[in-house]
């Protein structure tokens, strides 16, 4: 069963933890911010991974760690490391998949007015 392991921040804290369902913990952990994730069969073995290696950090009885930047970019690091190719970062969001899909939209309609639609009209005239 592949699980995702995941590193929040919540108000100054850093929670490294796995789940089963990621959107029902980002609920369930708001106002946090989902800083990684990596979805893995073996998410409990990379959790106690990431928990050995922040030892020091870690708050009692909990999976709670006060990381300074350092720590939270090595964390990342980790999990896209141990992610490799399973590790996604979309290439095309916010304004880059805007004009993308614009560019496309267009050409694609050049192209269907070129090769259908003028073969067409050039038959009446």
């Amino acid at each position: 069963m592949s699980l995702h392991v995941y590193l929040f921040k919540i108000e100054g804290l850093y929670n490294i933890g796995f789940t089963s369902n990621l959107e029902k913990t980002k609920k369930s952990l708001k106002p946090g911010i989902l800083i990684a994730s990596l979805q893995s069969s073996k998410a409990e073995l990379i959790k106690s991974q990431l928990h050995d290696l922040f030892i020091e950090s870690k708050l009692p009885s909990s999976d709670y760690f006060k990381l300074s930047k350092a720590q939270v970019a090595e964390c990342k690091n980790q999990l896209e490391r141990i992610g490799g190719r399973n590790y996604f970062q979309p290439l095309f969001i916010g304004s880059r998949l805007f004009f993308a899909f614009l560019f496309s939209w267009i050409l694609i309609s050049a192209v269907i007015i070129k090769f259908a639609i003028d073969p067409v009209l050039s038959r009446f005239i």
